[in-house]
């Protein structure tokens, strides 16, 4: 059955014009979770007011906004069989119907059949929303801008835009977890959007709403500001590619030189030097070589071998979907982060410590290999293990000890290794010597296996721990040359840091107990110890493949997990 839109103390009639059946585009994507009770405007009218930019300015309407509206079907708001006009599907019609509801159907952009000032604010917000990376078409800006329409289709078609757009800022144009399966962060609460947008225009407060809505984060400005740049340079039209061949190195004369300028331009650094035409490799292109291999992951030694030249080739307008994908990203997280909070990205193999939006600490971090992907969650911080023992997983002890120990059962001793006789609470250990391993396979392998503590243990020296369902811990590691790798998927899921002593100290900085000395001297004892946090810091695992760094540079990293696919696929069907 179709909703009807009734109000009390009128009577609607049908509109006498055919409906049209049109496909959804984008619709299929879109969240079907339920408006909350919270109301937005207080937070959006109050909150953010003083710290959103003026992303739209409050200009002056255009005169050709609009297609000049056609005269109005009395009475003006009609009972709509179907949420279909002029060939524009009403994505947000239960928040619509909630709109006209709170204003008794009144109607807000129009004023005696005419778009008022504040439809032609919407209009121009609409217009750019390319700038946000998404679609000004998915807000009925084709039909409105150019044909007649009816004065009260026109105020329908504009609430509804208004509405989705707000939608898709709010919460997303996708639903993560339709985009990305391996998506658990708590979603974000979803405000009721009808009586933000209804508080804005009692309080003549439009155009600070709409600055209101993109998310607050610093890191999404700098990524709209990134995709408004590379548009710029995707205008100028296409580069050469880099040909295939041998590595090309600084010093070097090759024919590929000249494209391997161009292919720099306008990137962070540009590669001034020899004229253009030039085939020497000189050192002012090395310069600019290993500053774009080190903003996009790579080894910053100026040699264009096969991964710098992959990256190389990478058109603009691909550059351009993945910087729209992950603002699309940043759309699916919490408007708000508390702060201290943790975050990993395991894209660009990094973890942070943030506080008021500046990082108070930094370092690589490995993640889990391709096949085992550390999964996107969020979770607490809540204690921290000196000297921990390891439980060795039962996949890892069938499928890659086991095969170790049936050609050298001496590897249990190497690697201190003890063996239980199962896996239940009161299992016990047993002398490996009397176990013969080749009677046992992947599939039968009945003993726990658990590494004693000490400076080669694998987890290393430190185990910080965080709840969750996924098995995931941050972990310190012995295998320390690991983290001069560029690509750090290296794990079993499991977060290994670069500096856990430094982390360590900065979660117990608020107790007077613990300091740098107080952490080396537990670690001495070469004993087990469980400290809880003074407080639990919230920590996100995310998956960002572009950001923009301190200083300006746009970073690019591939898509280790192949997650973005889906979802660049899903913006590509909707442009």
């Amino acid at each position: 059955m179709i909703e009807s839109a009734t109000s009390p103390g009128r009577s609607f009639r049908a509109l006498p014009r055919p409906q049209c059946a049109v496909a959804l585009r984008s619709s299929r994507f879109r969240s079907t979770r339920p408006h909350s009770a919270a109301t937005l405007h207080a937070v959006l009218l109050c909150g953010f007011l003083s710290v959103c930019p003026d992303v739209y300015a409050d200009a002056p309407p255009a005169a050709d906004a609009f297609a000049t509206p056609a005269s109005v079907t009395l009475p003006w708001l009609n009972n709509i069989q179907a949420p279909v006009l002029s060939g524009e599907s009403l994505l947000s019609w239960t928040s619509l119907r909630s709109f006209y509801s709170r204003r008794q159907n009144r109607p807000a952009w129009l004023s005696g059949n005419r778009p008022t000032r504040n439809a032609t604010r919407l209009l121009d917000v609409l217009r750019s929303a390319d700038k946000e990376g998404l679609n000004p078409a998915d807000y009925h800006i084709p039909v409105m801008t150019t044909a007649r329409l009816p004065a009260n289709e026109l105020e329908l078609l504009l609430t509804d835009a208004a509405l989705r757009y707000a939608h898709d800022q709010l919460t997303g144009h996708f639903v993560p977890q339709q985009m990305d399966p391996q998506w658990f962060i708590t979603t974000p609460v979803v405000p009721d959007i009808a009586a933000s947008l209804q508080a804005a225009l009692d309080n003549n407060q439009l155009v600070q709403w709409l600055n209101a809505l993109p998310p607050p984060h610093p890191a999404y400005a700098q990524l709209r500001a990134a995709l408004a740049r590379y548009r710029v340079l995707a205008a100028q039209g296409p580069r050469p590619t880099i040909e295939a061949g041998p590595n090309l190195k600084p010093g070097e004369d090759d024919s590929r030189v000249p494209a391997l300028r161009q292919r720099l331009a306008g990137n962070d650094a540009v590669a001034h030097g020899s004229a253009e035409a030039a085939t020497l490799y000189d050192d002012a292109l090395a310069t600019a070589m290993r500053h774009f291999q080190a903003t996009h992951g790579l080894e910053p030694d100026g040699i264009v071998g096969t991964s710098t030249r992959t990256a190389l080739n990478i058109s603009l307008p691909q550059r351009i979907d993945q910087l729209q994908v992950n603002m699309e990203r940043w759309r699916w997280l919490p408007r708000q982060f508390a702060t201290p909070h943790i975050r990993v990205n395991m894209a660009g193999f990094e973890l942070q410590v943030e506080e008021n939006d500046h990082p108070v600490l930094r370092m690589h971090v490995i993640v889990g290999k391709q096949l085992l992907s550390t999964p996107e969650f969020n979770s607490r911080l809540t204690h921290i293990v000196f000297n921990p023992y390891w439980t060795v997983p039962q996949s890892i002890a069938s499928k890659e000890i086991l095969p170790i120990l049936k050609k050298n059962p001496a590897y249990l001793a190497k690697e201190n290794l003890q063996v239980f006789d199962s896996w239940a609470a009161d299992a016990q250990p047993i002398d490996p010597a009397g176990i013969d391993w080749s009677q046992y396979t992947q599939k039968h392998f009945p003993f726990r296996l658990r590494q004693l503590p000490g400076p080669h243990n694998s987890l290393g020296q430190m185990k910080f721990l965080l709840p969750n369902g996924y098995d995931i811990y941050l972990h310190d590691t012995p295998s320390r040359s690991l983290f001069n790798k560029s690509v750090r998927a290296l794990s079993h899921g499991c977060i290994r840091l670069q500096k856990p002593t430094e982390l360590a100290e900065y979660l117990l900085g608020n107790s007077v107990k613990w300091n740098l000395g107080t952490i080396a001297a537990a670690i001495a004892r070469q004993e087990t110890l469980t400290v809880t946090l003074p407080r639990p810091i919230p920590i996100y695992m995310l998956y960002f493949t572009a950001w923009v760094d301190s200083e300006g540079n746009v970073q690019f990293r591939d898509d280790v997990y192949k997650r973005n696919m889906k979802l660049a696929q899903a913006f590509e069907n909707v442009n």
